[in-house]
């Protein structure tokens, strides 16, 4: 299964598709479903300095398969995703049972901030991104 990788640039408020080592400029907001979403990891990448990243794996709108980074940066980047993924939690949802619209939306300061909004999926999103994710589970381990 091939996925497709997006950059989700705070500097300019734009997100990237990378498509062989080009970047495609997109949009600034996209909606998706969110099927994994790791915990937050302290590490480098890009040539950046470490800092804390947020690694998601979602459908976008075509079905396709994907996956982004989000990163704190020198500022609390992080904190309107892990707010977004409790509220669904507290409300007795997953994230993959919810379309979600990620946005990049000027911020206070140099950067863009994220912004996460969503809305339930029709009835039975629930059990087919279950199917999905169980089927990403199994190729992993298949992998390892």
């Amino acid at each position: 299964m091939e996925f497709q990788k997006y950059r989700f640039n705070r500097k300019d408020g734009i997100i990237y598709l990378e498509n062989a080592n080009q970047l495609i400029p997109q949009d600034s907001q996209m909606q998706m479903i969110i099927l994994s979403a790791s915990k937050p990891e302290w590490k480098s990448m890009f040539g950046g300095s470490p800092t804390w990243w947020i690694q998601l794996i979602f459908t976008n709108t075509q079905g396709q398969m994907a996956y982004a980074w989000l990163n704190s940066g020198t500022t609390n980047a992080l904190e309107t995703f892990l707010s977004y993924r409790a509220n669904i939690e507290q409300s007795g949802k997953v994230l993959y049972e919810v379309i979600t619209t990620f946005s990049l939306v000027q911020g206070d300061g140099d950067f863009f901030d994220y912004h996460f909004t969503g809305v339930p999926g029709k009835p039975g999103l629930k059990e087919r991104m279950e199917a999905v994710v169980s089927g990403l589970s199994r190729q992993y381990e298949s992998l390892v």
